[in-house]
């Protein structure tokens, strides 16, 4: 029998397709919306991860810039190499302190080499600028220029890592190999920095040594040097190399699932640099 909207025995309440169609449709709403905040924090994150990722190629390619226009800065070009690479690491002489003349009485053979001031010379307490290795240019021109390394496990006599810094008068540097001095050799302070990619981290190593290395940069994927000469062909000869061409690849910290395997979003920056004491 048909009742009227006004009929006080009409029945009320919703029917079960109505039930059921408002579930389907409220599912269907938070679907919707999880899907956008999840989207939205994957494109949030994403973007801080490529900033990092930029950051990252762009430090190492300025940090190397200014190791390859520093390498064999006031250093002797004879006798030694300054450049080196080796089983995926490149070695680079450095030169934070400036040369001095040797001007006294020539020695004998001696694990000992006067110079001015040890505290040039010194621990700094900051391994990256400390000094390693002792490079002496002999004034006897017949004689190459060699390199020798500072005993840093002498500890004896005032010797502190095979430096000696007196208060008055001359400073000492005990090296591992005896030397012979002559009036005009030049005595350099320098360094050699190994760097290499592990684990995708650029390492330094301060005078090749592990248990010192430091992590330069993070989230590195390679990098790759190729050395030339004044025609432009790759040569791993210091005396040779004219320029570098290298090439950084960063990725970002974390795959993206959206992405194959292995899923990293990478950015490969190339440089060419003309290494300035090499023109």
């Amino acid at each position: 029998m048909y009742r009227n909207a006004s009929d006080p025995y009409r029945q009320g309440g919703f029917s079960l397709v109505e039930v059921l169609i408002a579930m389907v449709v409220s599912s269907l709403l938070s679907i919707a919306v999880v899907r956008f905040y999840k989207d939205s924090y994957h494109a949030y994150s994403l973007q801080e991860q490529l900033q990092d990722r930029d950051q990252n190629a762009h430090f190492v390619e300025t940090k190397f810039v200014e190791l390859w226009q520093q390498a064999g800065s006031s250093l002797p070009d004879t006798g030694w190499t300054v450049i080196s690479q080796a089983a995926g690491t490149t070695t680079i002489g450095l030169n934070p302190r400036g040369a001095e003349q040797f001007n006294g009485v020539d020695l004998a053979s001696s694990f000992f080499i006067p110079i001015s001031d040890a505290a040039q010379w010194a621990n700094t307490g900051n391994v990256l600028l400390n000094i390693y290795h002792v490079l002496i240019d002999f004034a006897d021109p017949t004689v190459s220029t060699r390199k020798y390394s500072i005993d840093v496990s002498y500890n004896a006599n005032g010797f502190n890592e095979g430096i000696k810094d007196n208060a008055i008068g001359m400073d000492s540097v005990r090296i591992t190999v005896p030397v012979r001095l002559a009036v005009g050799d030049r005595i350099y302070g320098y360094r050699e920095d190994v760097f290499k990619v592990t684990a995708a981290n650029l390492l330094v190593l301060p005078n090749g040594n592990a248990a010192g290395q430091m992590v330069l940069a993070e989230d590195i994927d390679s990098l790759g040097f190729t050395f030339r000469d004044d025609k432009g062909v790759a040569t791993a000869n210091w005396r040779k190399m004219k320029s570098v061409s290298f090439t950084v690849r960063a990725r970002t910290s974390k795959a993206d699932p959206k992405l194959p395997a292995p899923g990293y979003r990478k950015i490969t920056i190339p440089m060419n640099v003309i290494l300035r004491n090499r023109i």
